[in-house]
């Protein structure tokens, strides 16, 4: 059983790799995670409030139950990410909407 987390606050973590790992509950709060590698890897019920995903690559990342609230610049395809239950925040939530290949006029 895995209580533990990991916890990183008010961190620089840009170009960091996390793809394939095993890291849920982790927790990535008013950081700076830029260019990082997310993809492949076990987020779920991951605390990702307040920080910046700049160019953050996410791809069959498991970030169901997870709390983007108040997370700016990521680009998460909704189609190949898991996404159950994930907490986001309006208007950076409308950037969902970039990976379903639709047109939004004003």
């Amino acid at each position: 059983i895995r209580d533990e987390k990991l916890t990183f606050l008010r961190s620089q973590l840009s170009f960091c790799n996390v793809s394939h790992l095993d890291l849920r509950k982790l927790v990535l709060k008013d950081c700076i995670a830029r260019e990082a590698d997310l993809r492949h890897a076990k987020l779920k019920e991951g605390d990702f409030r307040g920080t910046d995903f700049m160019g953050t690559r996410f791809l069959q990342t498991d970030l169901a139950e997870a709390d983007f609230r108040g997370a700016t610049n990521y680009a998460i395809d909704p189609l190949h990410n898991i996404l159950r239950k994930t907490r986001f925040a309006l208007p950076e939530a409308t950037s969902l909407l970039y990976g379903l290949d639709i047109i939004i006029d004003d």
